[in-house]
């Protein structure tokens, strides 16, 4: 873990804070490294006033333990874990990974952080996860976690019964109110999209930059699920993705460019 560490390119966790929170993918490293969701994510946490956030990866772990990327915190030591996963596949791994932590439990017999999960897999369904977790988040993060980071350094809930209702209040998918929640779609309003934060040799996008050419599709293809579930197509600007292009390169001091 340590080599992967001194190997990455780009942001670094901040530091303590007085909430923690970790973005936790339900994979390996090198795809985490390469998900821009997941990365998405950790920024927006770990940018969010009175926050810091780490990173896990459930089957890239120091030892085989349940701890995190840059501190080694055990999972349970945080505040809040958000998971993110893209593929049904990858539910064995992500509750393994809750279970190895002591955080699989029903509603009403969870203890220790709050647990929210997102990602392409639980916005279409959030059904088979939401028993395990606090929260469902269907559609785009950027569209709620920052109201709901803010909300909870502001007030932070003194029960898992105030949590439901903070959640349940912000359109998310919260299984123990029997809430279904909402569909949140973002607009950029910047005309730019989501750009790696972090690269490593070893991510399946070796060494290279990824940035986000919109979200959604103007095409409907029945044999895929974005062009009906992603809110309908929102192209990034040209200039501010060129904009953003350049930056990149510069930040994470690579010439290859992955269009996503």
């Amino acid at each position: 873990m340590k080599k992967l560490r001194l190997e990455e390119r780009g942001r670094r966790s901040r530091g303590a804070s007085p909430l923690a929170a970790c973005a936790l993918w339900g994979n390996d490293y090198a795809t985490g490294v390469a998900n821009l969701g997941h990365q998405r994510v950790w920024a927006l946490a770990d940018d969010a006033p009175g926050w810091s956030a780490d990173r896990l990866y459930a089957l890239t772990r120091p030892g085989g333990k349940p701890v995190s990327f840059a501190r080694e915190r055990p999972l349970s030591a945080f505040d809040l874990v958000l998971a993110s996963v893209c593929f049904e596949n990858d539910y064995p791994a992500l509750l393994g990974i809750l279970d190895e932590a002591g955080l699989l439990a029903r509603h009403g017999e969870r203890e220790g952080p709050l647990l929210v999960v997102g990602g392409a897999a639980p916005s279409l369904n959030p059904l088979p996860l939401a028993p395990f977790f606090d929260a469902v988040c269907r559609g785009d993060a950027e569209a709620v976690l920052p109201r709901l980071l803010e909300r909870i350094y502001e007030n932070p809930p003194r029960t898992r019964e105030e949590a439901w209702s903070l959640f349940g209040g912000l359109g998310l998918h919260t299984d123990a109110l029997g809430l279904p929640g909402e569909e949140w779609w973002w607009t950029s309003p910047d005309g730019a999209y989501a750009a790696s934060e972090t690269i490593h040799p070893a991510g399946h996008f070796s060494e290279t930059a990824l940035v986000e050419l919109g979200r959604g599709c103007p095409r409907r293809c029945r044999f895929c699920t974005v062009g009906w579930a992603e809110g309908g197509h929102r192209p990034a600007e040209p200039g501010a993705l060129r904009d953003l292009i350049i930056a990149e390169t510069r930040e994470l001091r690579t010439e290859r460019v992955g269009l996503v």
